[in-house]
């Protein structure tokens, strides 16, 4: 999506389908908190597995919060749930 050098006023940009953006995907890091580690017996033939339990909490590093990135462009959520880049998007007023 370019602009022209005259734009003075933002323009609002939708998904293709005429859907409002809502939100990008981001990607946060965060430290799931648990109450312990166990190992568990594998069944037959299997080997035992390690397993922390969650206690249901995270502690999230809101500074780290980056956007998830496409072909190198931002990756934006519309109403539906839908994912699109950000080369897809267009003008509101061009639907």
């Amino acid at each position: 999506m370019t602009l022209t050098p005259d734009s003075t006023a933002p323009i609002e940009l939708v998904a293709p389908t005429g859907a409002a953006l809502v939100a990008t995907l981001d990607v946060i890091t965060a430290k799931a908190l648990i109450s312990g580690v166990f190992l568990r017996p594998g069944s037959p033939g299997s080997p035992p597995s390690i397993d922390p339990e969650y206690v249901g909490q995270s502690d999230v590093d809101w500074d780290s919060q980056r956007p998830c990135r496409g072909d190198g462009v931002v990756i934006y959520i519309d109403e539906n749930g839908c994912e699109w880049l950000e080369h897809q998007l267009v003008r509101k007023d061009s639907l």
